[in-house]
């Protein structure tokens, strides 16, 4: 056992999580060292190295480390109650060994943002900048209370209130809570409350890019947005073809470290992965191989620049007359002369189609929706029908963008794949319970989450 080496570990897991069990910690140093350690081994090193301990603000307690600041405020009770069942987040070694400092805060996309704007626009210089992300950290780590109100809180006791015009406190609120969310938290063990669906949703103002840069981010979300995968590569090629130039992959890549345009990125649901762009629903690693098994050796779809630029709108998709056949349906037969209504069901369906749900399941789920039911079979029948239409002429990322029709000539689909509504198929991604986009709103307003409380 190298002792520096777990009295690295110690601190890095410890400022990471806010509250580890000794056992995490030596299950950690052992799969990324290969040096195995039992948890009681931790334990031991971590009570007779008291001075070191005081010195990375780590308490060692009977069952579990504890940081400094959960210790002196008496919150590892709540702490516990509030990260109970949770999973860790466990980054990479060279990653995680950078919070052995104490201070240390992910340089995320969007805490340059952050810095960038007050920086510019409000004049802090590092240390005030530093100072402000300390208060923004602290606000995520917090295990109880509202999150807003948590990050309000912290603000006033930074006293920026008092410090700047309202319009310039409204934006601060804004890319602050924009970092919030993209913060490792204590009260998450380590994910953010992003990635666990408790982010705080503010409008956030998109910054002005140069012309240089916003064609190129234009060219990275349009075809994420049709594609689902857009390897570097491909996204070159069709900006030069479509534009004249010589650029490299490199262009691309660098695009990457502008703040303002990684917030472009980021708010059109677009992530870095590897060298390929990846559109947000891909993130989870199971449906990233499943679209990417699917596409693999299929032709990419490239539209002409004036309609591909259509789709720099991550909520743009191709009105075909199959899928206006679909609305006029639905519209006349189902919701009878309701349109706002019917608009919202048939944008369902189609993220549906779009995103390959196994047809019965789709069914399922879109009849659930508005509580269907048909007047009888021969109506249910002409549904299904034009539902299998319109998926046929739909375009999706597991084609690269290519409709079934398309890609299979004249034979489309035939069969339902999906088995009983409701339930997958086999190969197939299963819907999330987490409340999507198109999905419709928990408030009960009857629209889509994307058209009323998402953002707010």
């Amino acid at each position: 056992m190298d002792r520096q080496q777990l009295m690295d570990y110690i601190a890095s897991t410890t400022h990471l999580y806010g509250m580890v069990p000794y056992e995490k910690v030596a299950e950690i140093y052992t799969e990324q060292t290969g040096d195995r350690v039992s948890a009681e081994e931790v334990r031991q090193l971590a009570r007779e190295s008291e001075e070191d301990m005081d010195r990375m603000f780590v308490w060692a307690e009977p069952e579990f480390l504890a940081h400094d600041t959960v210790m002196q405020e008496d919150e590892a009770e709540l702490y516990l109650e509030a990260t109970k069942g949770k999973p860790f987040y466990v980054p990479e070694a060279e990653e995680l060994l950078r919070y052995r400092d104490d201070n240390y805060i992910e340089k995320t996309a969007q805490a340059r943002a952050l810095e960038k704007f007050v920086s510019q626009r409000l004049l802090f210089d590092d240390e005030e900048v530093a100072e402000l992300q300390g208060w923004i950290q602290s606000a995520a780590n917090r295990a109880e209370g509202d999150a807003l109100q948590n990050l309000i809180s912290v603000l006033r006791a930074g006293d920026y209130f008092g410090q700047m015009d309202p319009d310039d406190f409204e934006d601060l609120m804004r890319y602050s809570a924009h970092m919030y969310n993209h913060v490792r938290s204590w009260s998450h063990r380590g994910h953010t409350p992003y990635e666990t669906g408790e982010e705080i949703l503010l409008g956030m103002p998109r910054p002005e890019l140069d012309e240089g840069v916003q064609g190129k981010v234009d060219y990275i979300l349009a075809l994420t947005h049709l594609w689902g995968i857009a390897p570097v590569t491909k996204v070159r090629e069709v900006f030069n073809q479509q534009n004249g130039t010589a650029l490299a992959d490199s262009d691309f890549a660098a695009v990457l470290k502008d703040p303002s345009a990684a917030e472009w990125l980021d708010r059109g649901f677009v992530h870095v992965k590897g060298d390929r762009f990846i559109q947000e629903d891909l993130q989870d690693p199971e449906r990233f191989d499943y679209y990417s098994k699917q596409a693999n050796g299929k032709p990419y779809y490239v539209p002409e620049k004036e309609e591909l630029m259509l789709y720099v709108d991550a909520d743009h998709y191709e009105v075909t007359p199959e899928l206006e056949k679909f609305q006029r349906f639905a519209e006349r037969k189902l919701f009878r002369g309701e349109e706002t209504r019917a608009s919202n069901w048939v944008d369902y369906a189609q993220y549906l189609a779009a995103s390959n749900t196994p047809p019965a399941q789709a069914m399922g789920l879109l009849l659930d929706d508005e509580g269907i039911v048909f007047d009888d079979d021969k109506q249910a029948n002409e549904l299904i029908g034009l539902f299998f239409d319109m998926v046929n002429a739909t375009r999706m990322w597991e084609n690269r963008g290519h409709t079934p029709n398309e890609i299979r000539g004249s034979g489309g689909l035939k069969v339902l794949s999906g088995g009983a509504a409701g339930s997958a198929g086999a190969g197939q991604p299963v819907v999330s319970d987490k409340v999507g986009r198109n999905d419709p709103c928990p408030c009960g307003s009857g629209k889509k989450y994307k058209k009323c409380c998402w953002k707010k």
